[in-house]
């Protein structure tokens, strides 16, 4: 049983698909708990943010059930904690979200994110102002580089892309 309030490293993200990009994330959550003692820990919601903000539903992956999952056994973390986006999450300042609730509640030493990540309200949380928010809040950071594969840069997004083109190759 994890403690409510264990200290944890957590990895940002959706995660849809969990593919080597996330995975590099949830290594890293891994390897970062294990150094400070910490819970290994993914945030995410569960609706793809761009179906809250834009209304049109973003076709997934992965289910929602087998996304936690996934998570869990191609991650390796302890934790997966999935938050609904409801308007006020929705509307929520970027570094409210750093200082609230990923640190606030649940207790992060360590923020894990991609460099192509964006949160809060608008998108306006980017990478290096999480950076600086978690340097002002002294904790840990790392912002992690996208992984290529044959120099084409591995998303959910690609992915999704590649499967609706019928390319289930490509998409593997």
């Amino acid at each position: 049983m994890i403690e409510k309030d264990a200290k944890r490293a957590i990895a940002l993200g959706y995660f849809d698909g969990v593919h080597c990009g996330h995975q590099a994330l949830m290594r890293l959550a891994v390897q970062r708990a294990q150094e400070n003692g910490a819970v290994s820990s993914v945030f995410t919601f569960d609706v793809h943010p761009d179906t809250v903000i834009t209304g049109q539903p973003v076709p997934l992956i992965t289910s929602e059930a087998r996304r936690r999952d996934e998570i869990r056994e191609l991650g390796g973390v302890d934790q997966v904690s999935c938050r609904h986006i409801n308007d006020e999450m929705r509307n929520m300042d970027w570094r409210r979200f750093v200082d609230d609730v990923l640190v606030g509640q649940f207790h992060a030493c360590w923020i894990i994110t991609g460099e192509n990540n964006r949160f809060g309200y608008r998108g306006q949380g980017t990478p290096e102002r999480l950076r600086e928010e978690c340097v002002r809040l002294g904790i840990g950071c790392d912002i992690v580089e996208s992984v290529k594969i044959d120099n084409i840069v591995v998303s959910s997004t690609y992915i999704r892309q590649q499967i609706a083109a019928g390319n289930l190759e490509r998409a593997a």
